[in-house]
């Protein structure tokens, strides 16, 4: 029996859904890599009409997921002049579109045919954004100006929100949101697989695939960097291995939402990524702290990471590799004191990304510039919430306030609700630390937050949120129906 998961429950239908995931992660980089462009559009439009077909919502969510986050630098070419790309359907001379894409499109109409319609307990803030979004979208065609292709490509990555109500609609009910986090956890390794090939052999994974396809990546002092391809699964998976641990209905073992936790940290640490080490940290932090409080959980994680640490420093590369790391983000202490020359990345996004952003700002502080030609001319989201204040303007950042206090409110008040030991209640804790790190994030160098953006970004935001509600709901109708869970975890 696979140690994974729990021996008295033991679900063969997550391990068929494992595999049925590896058979078809396995075929689409097959295709892309190995088959021409032709047949890499007709795979992806059978694997989209199966989807229609078939009522495995979750499954599918975890596929595109995955395949949207692009894991090892994977999916991610799409260039016309890329040699192995994901396949572009054209329909008109300004739209093109991914097979990413059509899903989206499409999960969103199978959800409003077939689905389960279920109010949002944050319905009212995201109204606003909507349509604030609506109005910035006129005045950008209308007063602004903005060039119709790259108006829809901004499009594209905006309605990456519509799967906040997908998820809802055709996600039925709390069993269904957990297989599709079972899903996601092993990839952690292969990415982490990938970043160890990279350290050992001087190339990334991707490039075995599609030579030239990722350039490497160095750190200041020249070393190789092994940044990860799929930074939000990674998160994805760290979040919801603390959440699950805590979690009444997780039916995998500690151990092995230990290991996935500590492998996403070590991923982190060896990309050397400062702002998903602070995020990481802070939220591993406010776990330890004051979430999780029993010795075996200490000493399980303590386990891991000294199993871990014997491996690194008996490996040569490895170990540079960690040293290298830790001398990068050590440097940190150094920019929080406000010596930025001693960091040349950060010194020049303070230096020159940032008053680039600013002065576009200045220009309409009060609107934003919505999706026209003035954003993408300043447009920069390494600057985070200052590029969302140049798209949607103080307006747009007030609105965007109430979101972020809604979900706030949404979710602390749920834990308020239930006894103070209650595995419910510290589950909840690990959501609002989640979002605490991710707003921590996009008040410096990373964006989450905006009308458009990166569609991995905006596609984790949209499931998180989703995910969010129906855990709020379970504890509010675990704790209606008195079934309020004390166990000390």
């Amino acid at each position: 029996m696979n140690p994974a998961f729990n021996r008295q429950k033991h679900p063969p239908r997550l391990v068929i859904d494992l595999a049925l995931l590896a058979i078809l992660l396995f075929a689409s980089v097959y295709t892309i890599y190995f088959m021409s462009q032709q047949a890499a559009k007709i795979f992806f439009l059978v694997v989209l009409v199966i989807f229609l077909l078939t009522k495995k919502d979750y499954f599918w969510f975890a596929f595109f997921f995955i395949i949207i986050a692009q894991p090892g630098w994977l999916f991610k070419a799409y260039s016309i002049g890329a040699t192995a790309r994901v396949p572009i359907y054209t329909f008109l001379p300004s739209t093109s579109l991914t097979p990413m894409d059509l899903f989206v499109f499409l999960v969103f109409v199978k959800a409003l045919v077939y689905g389960r319609k279920c109010d949002l307990i944050m319905k009212r803030p995201l109204t606003y954004v909507l349509l604030y979004g609506i109005f910035l979208l006129v005045m950008s065609i209308v007063v602004y100006g903005s060039d119709i292709n790259v108006l829809a490509n901004m499009l594209r990555s905006t309605f990456m929100y519509s799967a906040i109500l997908s998820f809802l609609f055709l996600i039925y009910d709390w069993e269904q949101v957990r297989r599709f986090m079972h899903l996601i956890f092993p990839v952690v390794f292969f990415i982490l697989f990938t970043q160890v090939y990279f350290v050992l052999s001087g190339n990334e994974f991707v490039n075995l695939l599609s030579a030239g396809q990722r350039e490497l990546a160095y750190t200041e002092t020249g070393m190789l960097r092994p940044v990860m391809g799929g930074v939000v699964l990674i998160f994805f998976a760290f979040a919801f291995s603390l959440f699950l641990l805590q979690h009444e209905k997780r039916r995998l073992t500690r151990v092995y939402l230990y290991v996935v936790m500590v492998l996403s940290c070590l991923s982190i640490f060896m990309s050397a990524t400062r702002i998903w080490v602070i995020m990481f940290s802070l939220m591993l932090l406010f776990y330890l702290i004051f979430i999780k409080r029993s010795a075996r959980g200490y000493i399980h994680i303590a386990s891991v990471v000294g199993l871990l640490l014997l491996i690194v420093v008996n490996v040569t590369p490895l170990k540079e590799r960690f040293t290298d790391s830790w001398v990068r983000v050590s440097r940190l202490s150094s920019v929080m004191q406000g010596r930025f020359s001693v960091d040349t990345s950060f010194d020049q996004r303070y230096s020159v990304r940032l008053p680039h952003v600013v002065e576009g700002i200045k220009q309409n502080w009060l609107l934003g510039w919505g999706f026209s030609d003035s954003y993408v001319k300043y447009n920069d989201a390494h600057v985070g919430n200052f590029n969302m204040l140049l798209q949607v303007g103080i307006i747009g950042f007030m609105l965007f306030s109430y979101l972020w206090w809604g979900y706030f409110k949404m979710v602390h008040g749920a834990a308020r609700r239930v006894s103070f030991n209650s595995s419910h209640r510290r589950s909840l804790q690990v959501l609002l630390s989640v979002f605490t790190a991710m707003l921590v994030a996009h008040f410096s160098t990373y964006q989450f937050f905006g009308l458009s953006g990166s569609q991995t970004g905006i596609f984790f935001v949209s499931i998180f949120l989703a995910i969010s509600q129906f855990a709020v709901r379970y504890v509010s109708h675990r704790n209606r129906a008195g079934g309020n869970d004390d166990r000390k975890n």
